[in-house]
């Protein structure tokens, strides 16, 4: 509660000091992080920051989740509209330009006392644009700066994923969804997913419970195979249903070792298995990442998986198979009563 409320009032004193103008909408890539320090302490921050943005997708080659991008103070007013921004002070030199920067955008009681050990870590929304997450880091030292991130890192990774997943749906559902699509597979098997302008079905089959769409250029897909009951009791199980599901519905691809794993996460209130690897084809040298659920739902009885492929050689495949992830949270198996 304490935090929430130095947060208010940090946010209160950072409008005051940016002014009441229009802010244009937030510019870059939704995944990348522009981290304003000064040039000798970025080794430091880059130390710092790795705790939390540390995921990796494994594919031909590892792109970690979050891209971060270090500028020098005099480079801030060329970032300062972009999506995600940190500003760093660190350290207790006065004549640190990051520390001189970090001293305007804060109240002087609240500067003081994170340079005496306390609070370092304030954020807030829309500072210079719109959508923007803007994190200003005021800390003592390096280890003062790591031991107040390591407090807040669940919560600081949530703000970013939280943020990213909001512009991400506006650039998916900005334009019309085939809703004829998913009307149908509400209708014919009581359960529905959105789909996207520029999405096509690749193949709707009752017989076996399939249903699977996907877009060129890149390419990247996304299919949904159900069956009654309750049929994963652990993760063994789990891994089994995923190489039988490449095998029995795709045929031409295979799931890999190379870095699979499994984790037990909540999807739509679900508990679900939640497995991330890559895929190859098997007689041509072609793969790369993929994502798969499987979670059972009470309502229908029955046992779900969604699965989510990519195919993008030698680009950066981390923000399109985050895409198929939305997508993929989009499934409900009830629809919303109109009388709410």
């Amino acid at each position: 509660m304490k935090f929430r409320v130095i947060s208010q009032i940090l946010l209160l004193s950072i409008l005051v000091f940016s002014g009441c103008h229009i802010k244009r909408d937030a510019i870059g890539l939704d995944n990348k992080i522009i981290v304003i320090v000064p040039l000798p302490q970025i080794e430091a921050v880059k130390s710092a920051l790795s705790t939390i943005f540390n995921d990796t997708l494994y594919t031909p080659r590892p792109e970690p989740e979050y891209l971060l991008q270090f500028a020098t103070i005099n480079e801030f007013q060329r970032y300062n509209t972009h999506v995600n921004i940190i500003v760093v002070g660190l350290g207790q030199d006065q004549a640190n330009p990051g520390n001189q920067l970090v001293k305007q955008m804060l109240p002087a009681s609240t500067y003081l006392t994170s340079k005496d050990g306390g609070q370092a870590v304030f954020l807030t929304h829309d500072q210079y644009a719109q959508d923007q997450l803007f994190m200003i880091l005021s800390a003592r030292d390096k280890e003062h700066l790591i031991d107040e991130l390591a407090k807040r890192s669940a919560w600081i990774k949530k703000k970013f994923d939280d943020l990213f997943d909001l512009r991400q749906r506006v650039y998916l559902f900005e334009r019309v969804c085939q809703e004829d699509i998913e009307n149908k597979l509400f209708a014919d098997y009581d359960w529905a997913i959105k789909v996207p302008w520029g999405y096509e079905v690749v193949k709707d089959a009752p017989d076996s419970n399939f249903f699977w769409m996907g877009r060129q250029r890149p390419f990247r897909w996304l299919s949904v195979q159900w069956e009654t009951g309750f049929t994963v009791n652990d993760a063994d199980d789990a891994i089994i249903k995923l190489h039988s599901y490449a095998a029995k519905f795709y045929g031409h691809i295979q799931f890999t070792d190379y870095h699979l794993e499994i984790e037990q996460v909540d999807f739509n209130n679900w508990t679900a298995w939640r497995i991330t690897g890559m895929w190859e084809k098997i007689e041509e040298a072609q793969g790369g990442p993929f994502l798969h659920y499987i979670f059972y739902d009470g309502v229908t009885d029955r046992t779900y998986q969604i699965n989510m492929t990519v195919f993008f050689p030698g680009k950066d495949k981390m923000i399109l198979l985050r895409q198929l992830d939305i997508l993929a949270h989009s499934l409900y198996v009830e629809q919303e009563s109109d009388e709410n």
